[in-house]
């Protein structure tokens, strides 16, 4: 008859398992002044880079009016933006970085064409006085974190040559009315084919109509209007720039005036003196 032999045998060593993770603890710990160093290095690191950036970022607003005037567009859309159409969470991604809130899920608006198509997040809006709807749109995101933004410039009333029922060459002034919001699928709807640079800094909507003659689409030249207003607005800040240039090369002309000097160092006459000065004369 068989007979079952029961051997004793050690327990799982459990103790190893812990032993992996506590070493780079260990390590961390008796080390610990060299993870601080590596911090502060990174901290400075990025002062230095944002300085330079910045830097470079108000010397090119100074000297350029252009761009001093769309950074300022991209500021006001931001300060008029609806909080109810943007929106963002957070990301799980998170839990690799220790909890740090580094990545945001985007749920804000989004911007599509009449096609339906994905032009991108909402980010902010303002309705200039050059008679246009400034929209702020993400369409992109560098390294999950940096937002890729361009501003589409939609007017709203505007002229452009056109033909009657007769084929005439007329004038036509129509308000346009581009963007269409949906409250249920939480999208912005911009009627226009696509979008289209204008201006160096702007996207402008490219907008077809169906022509009365030949019952074909035709794309609406909108270019005259857009780059005006934006033309206009450089203009505007160009002027105001040589004003307080002049004012203050004036302020310093007259200190350095030698014959204003003299007179105000001079001592103040008085009315015997003056009387004197003038029978001498």
């Amino acid at each position: 008859m068989a007979s079952v032999v029961i051997t004793e045998t050690g327990g799982a060593n459990v103790g190893g398992a812990f032993q992996l993770v506590a070493e780079p603890i260990r390590y961390v710990l008796s080390n610990w002044y060299i993870f601080v160093i590596g911090v502060l290095l990174c901290i400075a690191l990025g002062i230095i880079i944002y300085l330079v950036f910045a830097t470079k970022e108000f010397s090119k607003q100074r000297d350029e009016a252009g761009y001093f005037l769309y950074k300022k567009t991209i500021q006001d859309c931001i300060n008029n933006r609806d909080v109810k159409k943007f929106s963002k969470t957070y990301s799980l991604k998170n839990l690799f970085l220790l909890g740090i809130p580094i990545f945001w899920k985007d749920k804000s608006k989004r911007i599509l064409n009449k096609y339906g198509e994905l032009i991108g997040r909402y980010r902010g809006h303002v309705r200039s006085q050059d008679g246009t709807y400034n929209l702020l749109v993400c369409t992109g995101t560098s390294f999950g974190i940096i937002d890729n933004t361009i501003i589409i410039k939609v007017p709203e009333i505007v002229s452009y040559e056109g033909t009657d029922e007769k084929g005439k060459s007329v004038k036509i002034s129509q308000r346009f009315s581009l963007w269409v919001e949906d409250p249920y699928d939480k999208t912005i709807t911009i009627k226009a084919s696509g979008i289209e640079r204008t201006a160096i800094f702007y996207y402008m909507p490219i907008v077809v109509e169906v022509d009365k003659t030949t019952g074909l689409e035709q794309v609406i030249d909108l270019r005259k209007f857009m780059e005006g207003s934006v033309t206009d607005s450089t203009y505007q800040v160009m002027m105001q720039r040589m004003l307080n240039s002049s004012q203050k090369q004036m302020e310093k002309a007259m200190l350095l005036n030698p014959h204003l000097k003299y007179d105000q160092m001079s001592p103040q006459k008085t009315a015997p003196e003056a009387d004197l000065d003038s029978n001498v004369r």
